[in-house]
């Protein structure tokens, strides 16, 4: 996270509640394709060229200007104003992360950005239709979840980092812990956007 201000970050884990019907997609952007169906596989070699393009490391992180995010933002905007075309939904975008090497034995799963535009504007609060889909955990302070690290156990997704040259095993590192925290009652109780308790969910 290009060493943020810990003082001042909250962690909290966000679920995927519900797709309200089937037609409702993500636009793949990912430069490994998520889906290993014949179908998927065309629509893969048909935007790879986008795809590559939107999967470049940006040569000036501390500018506040990033070329390499331009094409990004332009296939965002498609897909917020051309959202019902086809026969699916697009809901949003997912981005392979630059930071992760999918081809290192030392990660697992899928790593990737994904970005879902508003779909309601509203005067006051959040979009309706997508505080609906999501639900969280109650966010806490990054200091004040370390203070309820146990013992961790291997995480599925990560097993160890090249942190300035030395391999870390993943839960020997905060986040590693604080993810371990976060998978733990009453830290893993989910809420709604809108802080009302999630039952029977």
């Amino acid at each position: 996270m290009n060493d943020p201000d810990y003082d001042n970050l909250f962690v909290s884990k966000f679920y995927h509640r519900k797709f309200s019907s089937k037609r409702e997609t993500l636009l793949d952007m990912t430069n490994t394709p998520m889906f290993d169906s014949i179908n998927f596989q065309f629509k893969f070699l048909a935007r790879w060229i986008l795809t590559m393009a939107c999967s470049i490391k940006t040569g000036y992180p501390s500018s506040p200007f990033k070329a390499e995010y331009i094409l990004s933002q332009i296939i965002f905007q498609w897909a917020k104003n051309n959202m019902n075309i086809g026969a699916r939904k697009i809901i949003g975008v997912c981005y392979s992360s630059t930071y992760i090497n999918n081809r290192s034995e030392n990660f697992h799963g899928y790593f990737y950005n994904t970005a879902i535009p508003i779909q309601q504007s509203c005067e006051n609060g959040y979009c309706e239709v997508l505080t609906d889909k999501f639900c969280l955990t109650q966010p806490i302070a990054f200091h004040e979840a370390l203070k309820f690290e146990k013992e961790v156990e291997q995480q599925g997704q990560v097993k160890s980092l090249d942190l300035f040259g030395f391999k870390v095993d993943y839960v020997a590192t905060d986040f590693g812990k604080i993810e371990q925290v976060l998978s733990e009652k009453p830290y893993s109780d989910l809420y709604f956007v809108t802080g009302e308790s999630v039952i029977n969910e």
